[in-house]
């Protein structure tokens, strides 16, 4: 049945549905949300032969702008209910200031293309589009003998360095060799040993159907373990029941129609205190606070469905923070959102983490991941494969390749380049121009 399958894997069924039909016209409405990396590229792989072999026409509404890039024929831009930009990916991605001005996310090899001109003033100014062109275009500006010269360089970089974590920090989920099956004889997790500290801001990512919804379900009492034990802030979760654990963990889904229910959004907001025996004033002053950190407080008398799904979003997060829970789980956080609404949901995360929430992020978004996880955790076919600093483990791609996952584009443009003396864990278009002046 396909309602046993993760959503990512239910939106391939979707698209399977609306591609065995072989229409003439194919009309996709964000057709990889929800997808890992790897599959949101065989999907506009899929698409591409289709159109070649077919001769189909594809109209794509998408928020992955380095797909976008490779794949289409025309990028038409929208804002505020009109067509801003028009022409081919590489008209549309060199208006670079643009497109970040109204919120878009552009590929990081025309972000970088963008800091080069302005840095060099070169002749002929860079215009990457893709990353070969990137790798190619940076190629250019070095000798083979230099280039030898160069290898294993590893100075001038700007790096985002985690704050500390010390093992000595009370552990605020505990996991030990956890075992879950829905049905007898199929198992979903298989063993699984781990430890997230008190202020950690972890990432767990894997392929779809990897088991990190089901993983993070243990935390707060929604699923129960087969075997093994799962630990929340020193007690036994076997014990508690999901509403005790809520106390503790907050748990945002994947889909926010699936926790919102109220007919406004600080009703929406104030249950939860409400529910956990929180006083009328303290209430107010908790509903208060949520509403500013996510930026929605001329919406609070509005019901929240009619909200759009980003702002839908932040009011599920804001109902969690009003609950004020030492550990907050975040389920595909940014999936459907663009990339505007993405940075300002997780900036209020960061803040959250900041002031000693420990933050717990399930995303198929390794730019989210590069930008805000301090710690990674990698998952596949139910068990742990990778686990460390977020830097550490993008600076190993064939290990994620194997679980269909890559690293950022801008990571694996240094990688490319790592005979050139670029570092292989570079996380950013800012790393990169740092270390690109080094050499």
């Amino acid at each position: 049945s396909p309602f046993r399958l993760s959503g990512g894997q239910k939106q391939r069924v979707a698209i399977a549905a609306a591609l065995s039909m072989m229409p003439q016209i194919l009309v996709l409405d964000e057709p990889t949300s929800g997808l890992d990396p790897i599959g949101k590229m065989e999907v506009f792989s899929v698409v591409h032969d289709l159109k070649k072999m077919r001769n189909m026409t594809v109209v794509m509404v998408e928020h992955e702008s380095e797909e976008i890039a490779r794949f289409s024929d025309r990028v038409a831009v929208m804002n505020d209910g009109k067509i801003m930009l028009e022409g081919t990916p590489r008209e549309v991605f060199s208006e670079t200031r643009t497109l970040t001005d109204i919120g878009l996310n552009i590929p990081q090899v025309c972000e970088l293309s963008e800091r080069l001109n302005l840095k060099f003033q070169p002749r002929t100014p860079y215009s990457f589009l893709t990353l070969q062109e990137a790798e190619d275009g940076i190629r250019g500006h070095f000798s083979r003998s230099e280039t030898e010269a160069r290898t294993g360089a590893d100075s001038g970089r700007v790096k985002t360095e985690p704050k500390a974590t010390s093992d000595n920090e009370p552990a605020s989920v505990h996991v030990e060799n956890l075992h879950f099956e829905y049905e007898k004889g199929i198992e979903v997790l298989r063993g699984i040993d781990l430890t997230i500290r008190k202020g950690e801001c972890v990432a767990i990512v894997g392929q779809n159907g990897s088991g990190k919804t089901t993983l993070v379900k243990h935390f707060n009492g929604l699923l129960r373990p087969s075997s093994g034990k799962v630990m929340v802030d020193g007690a036994d979760t076997s014990g508690k029941t999901v509403a005790q654990l809520s106390k503790t963990v907050g748990y945002l889904f994947q889909n926010p129609d699936h926790q919102i229910f109220s007919t406004s959004v600080e009703e929406e907001i104030a249950f939860g205190p409400k529910n956990l025996g929180v006083g009328p004033e303290e209430t107010e002053r908790r509903v208060a606070e949520a509403l500013k950190l996510v930026g929605l407080e001329e919406y609070r008398h509005i019901p929240p469905s009619t909200l759009g799904l980003g702002q839908r979003r932040k009011v599920t997060l804001a109902s969690i923070v009003a609950m004020k829970p030492d550990v907050m789980v975040l389920d595909e956080p940014t999936t459907g959102i663009d990339w505007s609404g993405s940075i300002q949901l997780m900036n209020s995360v960061r803040e959250l983490n900041k002031q000693g929430h420990t933050i717990i992020t399930i995303t198929h978004s390794m730019r989210v991941v590069a930008q805000y996880a301090e710690r990674t955790i990698v998952m596949a076919d139910g068990e742990v494969i990778l686990d460390g600093p977020t830097r550490e483990v993008f600076s190993k791609p064939d290990v994620l390749k194997t679980t269909f996952l890559a690293p950022p584009q801008i990571t694996c443009l240094a990688q490319d380049l790592q005979s050139l003396g670029f570092s292989r864990d570079i996380l950013s278009v800012e790393e990169f121009c740092s270390n690109l002046e080094a050499i």
